[in-house]
This record gives structure tokens, C-alpha cells and sequence, in this order.
């Protein structure tokens, strides 16, 4: 989250800092990239499932949650997006410039608790 106000903020800092003093297997300190936060993304009428998500709950927005495919990072982009899609595009970028970003609408699968990241996940056999 970019701003103290939001509901994230404090558990972000906190784990940014835990991970900022975290070395690697080889002893290196982790490089930790921040990514800028989409405004809250919340349930619309249609999406609500009673007792489990209710109208304007906020979900579990973030850019983070993309998938590294090769050549290439498939990036969350959120219907209200207000300029912070194409920032978080940017940002991804820079920290992999060799890759293309290619921003997919993922919040109808983000109603599902998850978003581009968890669903493409392996299955085991």
C-alpha cells in the first residue's frame, strides 16, 4: 500500500523491513522491490455469495499477484485502475526490463479469492 491510511499498510512495512534484513542461501541481502498499491477493488452486486462475500467488501488487490511466464509478466488490471495500472505496468518494467507486460482484467477472478498468480498454480498428480 502507498499510503498509512490504508488497512495494509502496517503488515506490509512490517514484512518489507523483515524482508529487506533476510539473506539468501548464498548470504546476500534479498533486493526488495515496492510496487505501488490499486485503489480498493470491492464486491459489486452481482458477485455477492451471502455469508461469504458481501456488497462492497474490499478485496485482496495488489499487482503482485502476476505470473512469469516466459518472456513475458501477465499483470493484474483492475476496472478502476485510475492511472495506477499503468504505474504498476511501468514499475514491473523496471524491475524486469527484458520481459513484456502484458496487463489482463482479473477482477472477476479476484471475486474468487485469488487472482492471475494462484490460478495458475501446478496441480500435483
Amino acid at each position: 500500500p502507498s499510503s498509512e491510511e490504508s488497512f495494509q499498510w502496517e503488515r506490509s512495512e512490517e514484512a518489507r523491513k523483515f524482508l529487506e534484513k533476510t539473506r539468501d542461501a548464498r548470504g546476500r541481502l534479498l533486493k526488495v522491490h515496492k510496487l505501488i498499491h490499486p485503489k480498493p477493488v470491492l464486491i459489486k452486486e452481482q458477485n455477492v455469495v451471502p455469508g461469504l462475500r458481501e456488497l462492497h467488501d474490499v478485496l485482496a488487490a495488489s499487482y503482485i499477484n502476476f505470473y512469469m511466464a516466459n518472456g513475458a509478466i501477465i499483470m493484474p488490471q483492475y476496472e478502476n485502475g485510475a492511472g495506477n495500472d499503468e504505474i504498476a505496468k511501468k514499475q514491473l518494467h523496471e524491475i524486469f526490463p527484458d520481459r513484456t507486460i502484458l496487463p489482463v482484467h482479473s477482477s472477476m477472478i479476484l471475486c474468487g479469492g485469488g487472482n492471475i498468480h494462484c490460478i495458475t498454480q501446478q496441480q500435483p498428480k
